[in-house]
Formats: structure tokens, sequence, C-alpha cells
């Protein structure tokens, strides 16, 4: 078997990097798919990898292994369903550890940054008010804490390859 990294296998890690989530399994999994879909063909080969890990770590839940506590809690807070996606300052104070330290452990147990999965739960929450409201998008844009609706969009456009309002049309349409 060729194990050069043109060629690599897909491999179950013996040690799948995940903890439960709060929000519903069903759409974890479907804005997991999106991620590896878009992770895929920005060529994020590491994203591609520990996400795969994730999917089968979740069809076989009995050997999953836990994130780091620390990582675990940022996940669960930042995807809470009911919370505002925060900052690494607020994250870091919410678990009791530095944001140094806790930027590394959330980038070594999960090949992202702090900011990344931030940004993801911001857009996966906007996707939901999107789908669920007729709410302006510059609003939709502050509920999920971006001020800047230009910004919003584009962050929006690049990680869905939709903007917030093709998005709210396909969804509504």
């Amino acid at each position: 078997m060729d194990t050069s990294t043109d060629a690599r296998p897909i491999r179950y890690l013996s040690a799948p990097l995940h903890q439960g989530f709060w929000f519903d399994e069903g759409a974890f999994m479907g804005e997991l798919f999106n991620m590896l879909a878009i992770a895929f063909e920005k060529g994020d080969q590491v994203f591609v990898e520990k996400g795969l890990d994730l999917l089968l770590s979740r069809l076989k839940p009995m050997q999953a292994a836990p994130y780091p506590v620390a990582v675990s809690r940022f996940l669960e807070s930042a995807f809470n369903p009911g919370q505002l996606p925060g900052t690494l300052a607020s994250y870091a104070a919410e678990t009791g550890i530095s944001e140094n330290y806790l930027s590394r452990l959330v980038k070594n147990a999960t090949g992202r940054s702090v900011g990344g999965w931030i940004n993801i739960a911001r857009i996966q929450k906007a996707k939901r008010l999107l789908a669920e409201t007729r709410d302006p998008v510059i609003d939709i844009a502050a509920a999920v804490g971006m001020e800047d609706q230009s910004y919003f969009s584009r962050l929006f456009k690049k990680e869905t390859a939709l903007t917030p309002s093709a998005f709210r049309k396909k969804m509504q349409g």
C-alpha cells in the first residue's frame, strides 16, 4: 500500500477527536457534510481528515475519545444554540485558562483555530435564521455578533459559496 502523502488512504483513528455537542445531531451532521465538501474543494486536507474521523466517531460512538475538557467546553459553548458565539477572551475566561493555551489546545485537537470555529458557529446560526425568518440580513448579521454586514456577507459566501440572500432564497423558495 502506498503511504506517500499524495496517496494516503483514509483511516479511522484509534482515538477520534470528538465529544458531544449541545445542538441536535441532524443539524451537526448536515453542517459537517457541508464543511467537509468545502474543505475538500479548498484542499484543506487536515480538516477533511479530522472531519472524516469525526464523522466515523459519530457512527461508532462507543469508540469515540473525548477532546481535552477545555476544548469540549469551548465547542459546546460556541455551538450552543441558545447563546451568541463569544470571543476568544470570553471562552478562555469561561474555561478558566489563558487565551494562548486555549488557542493551542483547540488548534492541536481540531486542526482549526478558535476564530475559525467561532465563525463556523456564527454561520450556522445565520443559516438557521435565514431559513426560518424574514429578518433583514443586517439584523441577522447583528444577531450572530457581526455588526459589519459587508464582512458578514463575505464570510458567509466564503463558507457556503452563496450570499446570505441567495441562501435564504434557496432555503425558503
